[in-house]
């Protein structure tokens, strides 16, 4: 119930408030001396920061925790991606790699089951409230049930997104025709969104 639109719209306010900021601090990252403009990279700028602290937020992660939930999260679904992993696995063996997913999902449970406690002893109105303190059937969800969920929220929530974000920019950097449309339209923003996640695929692996 938590993502029902009823529910998001009372945190859409934050939420657009917190993307100006990150545009704002985007196009100020671009900026050189009079007259010059310097390149800048929209991925770590813009596409993985900003739906990172989305999904922190409504998890209740806190914001000084965010970079192990980022190195986490590349760990996990990086592979042997030089740009994704973050963490030198571009010349490990499948083994290899497949031991370092595991010690990310170990990392990943025992931080969630911290948080959980801290929850079960001081409820908020957060995702990870409801989680702590889930009950089925009469019984409090398993740790190991409790964690996939929280996994799921934090890492699956904003790795797309970053992905399919990142996607539509740079196919709109490399079609100005369709860049020039939707500067002059914004109502085309929705569609992009929506064409963005179809012609990505961002999923990693699939």
């Amino acid at each position: 119930d938590w993502f029902m639109p009823k529910n998001l719209r009372t945190i859409e306010a934050a939420i657009r408030d917190l993307a100006a900021k990150t545009v704002d601090r985007f196009v100020a990252a671009g900026k050189g001396g009079p007259g010059e403009d310097k390149v800048v990279d929209f991925v770590p700028l813009v596409a993985a920061p900003y739906p990172l602290h989305v999904v922190m937020q409504i998890l209740g992660v806190p914001e000084e925790d965010e970079p192990r939930m980022l190195f986490l999260t590349q760990q996990m679904f990086g592979g042997q991606d030089e740009d994704l992993n973050k963490s030198g696995m571009a010349g490990l063996t499948p083994e290899q790699i497949f031991q370092i997913v595991q010690g990310a999902v170990a990392n990943f449970e025992a931080y969630f089951e911290g948080l959980a406690a801290q929850r079960r002893a001081n409820p908020t109105g957060d995702v990870a409230t409801i989680l702590a303190n889930a009950v089925i059937d009469g019984e409090p969800i398993s740790a190991r049930d409790r964690a996939g969920y929280y996994i799921i929220v934090a890492a699956a929530g904003h790795d797309t997104t970053s992905a399919s974000t990142a996607g539509a920019m740079l196919a709109l950097a490399q079609d100005p025709e369709q860049f020039a449309r939707v500067k002059a339209d914004r109502s085309l923003v929705p569609g992009i969104v929506e064409e963005a996640i179809r012609w990505t695929t961002p999923v990693q692996h699939f």
